[in-house]
C-alpha cells in the first residue's frame, strides 16, 4: 500500500511526533511511505526520521530549489494536484489539517482518509469546510471526543474508526513505584505542554499557592517551551512561589522528568487526547486533569487519578488574570455529549485533588498501580499501530504505481 502523507512538519507536535513513529514502525513489506509536506523547513527533531522512513518526498511551497509564490493560491494548489496525479498513491492520509482542497484536486479513485488530532475544535473559513469535507472518503480520530466532534460540528456520516494515541514503548519498561511519597520532601507536580493560553498553565502555579498556603510542601516542574514563560516567571514571583516552580524549558529526557514526578496535571482548556499524562500514568504518577474533550478517556476518575470538572468562566479567570486567554470558541462535554463553552479548572480544585495525593499513602499507592496497568494495557504502542493499519486496509484499492522521482529535502 503507498500512502501519500499530506502533513505539515515544520514544528514540533503531538501530531508530528506521532506521524513519526507511525512511519518508522509500518512494515516496509506492506506500506510504502511518500510525504507531501508543506515546506522544506521540517523540523531539525523530525528529519532523521523522514529521510530514513519515506521513499520519496514532496513539498507544497517549493518544486525543486524554487520556492513557488503563496498567491495567487492556485498555483501551489495545481502544483500539489499534478504531484498527486503523477505519483498515484493507493491512499492520501491527511494529518490534522483541514488543507485548502478544491474539487478534483485529488483524483477520484484515489481514497483520501483524514485523520483527525484536534484540528476540528477550530474555527475554519466556510469555503474550507464546504470544499474539504465532501472529499474525505473515511476518518480516523484520536479519541472518542474527536469522533464527536467531527459528527456534531460537521454532521460527518462516514465511518470514523478511533485510534486512541499510544504510549512509547520506553514507558513499558519504567519501574515500579514501591512506595508513596516521602512526607519529609515536596510533593512533586509535574506539567509537560507548550506554554501557551491554551494550557493554562498559570492555574498550576495558582495551585500551588493554595498548597502551600494549607501547609503541604510542594514543588511544580513545568517541562516546555512557549512564549509565556515571562508571563509566569512573574507570575510565580508575585505569589511568592517562585522557589517552588522549576520551569525547565524543553525537556530532551521525558523518561527522566516522569520518574522524577509524583503526579501529572494537565489544565489545558481543551485536549483532544493527553499524551503526556499516560505516559506519566505509565510511570505510575496518578494524573489530574480537567473532565473535557478527550481527557476523561485517558485518566479514569477516583481510579487512576482525577478528572475535575472545569467550573471557571472567562469573567472568573479575568481576575486572576491582566488579560482573556485564548479560549477555543467550543469543547467537548462528555456528560452531556454535546459542544459547549469552555469553562477552567479552579485551582482550588486543583489544590483538593493533590492534597488527597500527597496526605493519603494508601490512595497515592492504589492510584499509582491502577494509572500504571491502565496506561500499559490500554495505550500500547502495538495495538495503536494494528488499529491503524486494519482502519487504513478498508480503503486500499489495487492501484498501478505511479511516478516516484526523489526528492533530497
Amino acid at each position: 500500500m503507498r500512502i501519500l502523507h499530506l502533513i505539515n512538519l515544520d514544528n514540533v507536535g503531538g501530531v508530528e511526533r506521532l506521524f513519526c513513529e507511525f512511519i518508522s514502525h509500518t512494515d516496509p513489506d506492506e506500506v510504502t511511505n511518500l510525504v507531501f509536506a508543506d515546506s522544506k523547513n521540517i523540523a531539525p527533531l523530525l528529519v532523521g526520521t523522514v529521510k530514513r522512513h519515506t521513499q520519496d518526498i514532496r513539498f507544497l511551497k517549493h518544486w525543486g530549489k524554487v520556492k513557488i509564490p503563496k498567491k495567487p493560491a492556485s498555483i501551489r494548489l495545481n502544483h500539489r494536484k499534478r504531484i498527486i496525479s503523477r505519483i498515484k498513491p493507493d491512499l492520501v492520509l491527511i494529518w490534522n489539517q483541514l488543507s485548502d482542497t478544491r474539487p478534483g484536486d485529488i483524483p477520484s479513485d484515489i481514497p483520501v482518509v483524514y485523520y483527525e488530532h484536534g484540528m476540528a475544535w477550530y474555527t475554519h473559513s466556510q469555503a474550507k469546510e464546504r470544499n474539504f469535507i465532501p472529499q474525505i472518503d473515511g476518518y480516523i480520530a484520536a479519541s472518542h471526543a474527536a469522533k464527536r466532534m467531527l459528527q456534531l460540528k460537521y454532521d460527518v456520516n462516514k465511518e470514523i474508526d478511533v485510534c486512541l494515541n499510544p504510549i512509547r514503548n520506553a514507558c513499558m519498561h519504567y519501574p515500579t513505584k514501591i512506595a508513596a511519597p516521602d512526607k519529609s520532601k515536596p510533593f512533586v507536580i509535574g506539567m509537560a505542554c507548550r506554554l501557551v493560553a491554551l494550557k493554562a498553565v498559570n492555574l498550576g502555579i495558582y495551585a500551588i499557592k493554595n498548597l502551600q498556603d494549607s501547609g503541604i510542601r510542594c514543588e511544580l516542574r513545568i517541562a516546555g517551551a512557549g512564549p509565556m514563560k515571562d508571563q509566569l516567571v512573574a507570575l510565580s514571583e508575585r505569589l511568592g512561589v517562585a522557589s517552588s516552580v522549576k520551569l525547565l524549558g524543553l525537556v530532551d529526557d521525558m523518561d527522566a522528568f516522569y520518574s522524577g514526578i509524583d503526579c501529572m496535571l494537565s489544565t489545558s482548556i481543551h485536549e483532544t487526547f493527553s499524551l503526556v499524562s499516560a505516559e506519566a500514568m505509565a510511570a505510575g504518577s496518578p494524573a489530574i486533569v480537567g473532565k473535557v474533550d478527550g481527557l476523561p478517556e485517558v485518566v479514569k476518575d477516583g481510579i487512576t487519578g482525577f478528572c475535575i470538572t472545569p467550573r471557571l468562566t472567562r469573567e472568573q479567570y479575568m481576575e486572576l488574570e491582566a488579560s482573556s486567554p485564548n479560549l477555543p470558541e467550543k469543547v467537548y462535554d462528555v456528560d452531556s455529549d454535546s459542544i459547549v463553552s469552555p469553562k477552567l479548572l479552579d485551582p482550588a480544585d486543583i489544590a483538593d485533588a493533590v492534597r488527597q495525593l500527597a496526605n493519603s499513602a494508601d490512595l497515592y499507592m492504589r492510584m499509582s498501580q491502577e494509572a500504571r496497568q491502565w496506561s500499559r494495557s490500554q495505550f500500547r504502542f502495538e495495538r495503536y499501530m494494528d488499529e491503524m493499519m486494519q482502519a487504513l486496509r478498508q480503503y486500499h484499492p489495487a492501484s498501478p504505481a505511479g511516478e516516484i522521482v526523489p526528492q533530497t529535502l
